[in-house]
């Protein structure tokens, strides 16, 4: 299936999974969400979560498949404020990382790239692998290599400068491949702990000649290992729900990960209510051929998930009760 025929696994997690979030998140502050993210040249996900969006900032360059895709984009976009569907909206032309770090797009007359709102809702769904890095022009002039975790970092640093940056939800969706450097040190024996070092070998022992199921379980490790340092080097509590596994375009396999971020007050090390090794035992959620959400394993020992209700899983867990209920938006 393909992102774009009526019932795709896109549209499917779209619609399942992320707008009963967004409704809830939209619910809990009061107030309509500022959307950050890359939306497709059609702008589908805007177009799917219209009723609790106040302002997008979105990311877009040109490909093969699209070769106007930023025209098309900003056309939709500027139609949408039109109608009064949204406030207003921003549609920067680059690549995300490259323009987040660079602060200026590519357009043939740049515009800069700034934040003044704090940001509820960041939809990041990279169309390439999230280690293959990027060169940019640093402030002295010389190319560095960038990578996307780095405009993830920034992104961070940006939404905890804000006094107000409470509550927010944060999709990634990646490539189940993995390659480059930044991967590669994270698997490194000298940079894992025993206890990860462990789990990927039993890994890659329990599903020999199974690329894609390996792959997925070792991305997941490193994005979650590498989103919850982040989240809470910026004072953020994460709470990380169940990894989505599912086909793309050409059934390219895809990981989709949802955190919800709280912002509090610590004089230490910030908080985070799980643990790595369970998030990692989980089974996957994935799309059956009735277009259902279902968590569902190839692995014996991999621990069910009761209910694959994302509310329910948010307003349940320890996290929403011991901060978002405590924490005004």
């Amino acid at each position: 299936m393909t992102f774009n025929t009526e019932h795709g696994h896109k549209q499917i997690i779209r619609q399942k999974w992320a707008t009963p979030i967004l409704k809830f998140l939209n619910k809990q502050l009061g107030h309509k969400l500022l959307y950050l993210g890359l939306p497709s040249p059609e702008a589908e996900d805007v177009l799917a979560w219209l009723d609790y969006l106040k302002k997008v900032i979105a990311f877009q360059c040109d490909d093969d498949r699209y070769p106007n895709a930023f025209e098309q984009l900003f056309e939709k976009l500027k139609q949408f404020e039109q109608e009064e569907k949204i406030e207003d909206f921003e549609a920067y032309y680059g690549y995300i990382e490259k323009v987040i770090l660079q602060g200026i797009d590519d357009n043939e007359n740049p515009q800069s790239f700034e934040l003044d709102e704090v940001v509820t809702l960041y939809n990041l769904d990279f169309c390439n692998n999230i280690t293959v890095p990027i060169k940019i022009l640093d402030e002295n002039g010389n190319l560095r290599k960038m990578y996307k975790f780095d405009a993830v970092r920034k992104l961070l640093s940006i939404q905890q400068s804000f006094p107000n940056s409470s509550k927010f939800v944060f999709f990634l969706t990646v490539h189940c491949s993995y390659a480059g450097l930044e991967l590669n040190n994270y698997l490194e024996p000298k940079n894992n702990s025993n206890n990860q070092g462990d789990y990927i070998k039993n890994v890659r022992e329990q599903l020999k000649g199974r690329g894609t199921e390996i792959n997925a379980r070792i991305v997941r490790l490193f994005v979650i290992d590498t989103l919850s340092h982040l989240f809470k080097s910026f004072g953020f509590v994460p709470k990380f729900l169940p990894t989505i596994l599912y086909q793309g375009i050409n059934d390219t396999p895809l990981l989709t990960f949802t955190v919800v971020g709280v912002k509090v007050q610590s004089a230490g090390i910030t908080p985070w209510l799980q643990q790595l090794g369970d998030l990692i035992q989980q089974k996957f959620v994935t799309i059956n051929e009735e277009q259902d959400l279902i968590c569902h394993s190839v692995l014996d020992n991999e621990v069910d998930i009761p209910q694959v209700d994302a509310v329910q899983i948010i307003s349940s867990s320890p996290t929403f009760q011991k901060y978002w209920q405590k924490i005004n938006a």
